[in-house]
């Protein structure tokens, strides 16, 4: 049966705080001091695991409860923001799909592309992807300028990204 509920992995342990914060316990687990812990006990070398064991004797900080609230409300904060930013990109999503068009765009099937004889012998192409990107251009060409992406940006390979402090979100 289908849930969205459900998740299903022999990857984790389900743990439940009692005389913890779990707002503060789950911003603790993150910590390197806590990841440092699990990965000194790591077993095997294709996929790396800690037990359940090991895993529960981890060695916590258990701070007063005034602190492990602090934690609590600036998690709480954090996601409530998240859900904000979430439902912004949502907008500005709308926003640009409406400004160029695309949202008035009806594809018949995701799986069918029906392809003219004409278009066929002026292109010299009979694969779905030209034919279906030829839609999209014909679509707002005629408002906005259009250009490969490589003509907009520079692919950097493997080795030369930067690190993650330098993104901006």
């Amino acid at each position: 049966k289908k849930d969205d509920n459900f998740v299903c992995s022999t990857g984790f342990a389900v743990i439940k705080s009692q005389s913890i914060n779990p707002f503060f316990l789950f911003v603790f687990l993150k910590t390197k001091y806590a990841i440092k812990q699990l990965v000194r006990k790591t077993s095997a070398a294709m996929y790396p695991a800690v037990s359940e064991d090991e895993i529960m004797n981890l060695k916590l900080i258990n701070p007063p409860q005034s602190f492990q609230f602090r934690i609590e409300q600036r998690v709480k904060s954090a996601c409530e923001k998240q859900k904000q930013a979430e439902q912004k990109y949502i907008k500005a999503e709308a926003i640009l799909e409406k400004e160029l068009g695309l949202d008035k765009i009806q594809m018949q099937n995701d799986h069918i592309t029906i392809i003219n004889h004409s278009d066929f012998i002026s292109d010299f192409r009979i694969d779905a992807q030209s034919f279906s990107s030829q839609k999209l251009k014909s679509t707002f060409l005629d408002k906005f300028d259009s250009k490969c992406l490589k003509q907009l940006c520079e692919k950097i390979e493997t080795g030369l990204t930067p690190a993650k402090e330098s993104y901006w979100y």
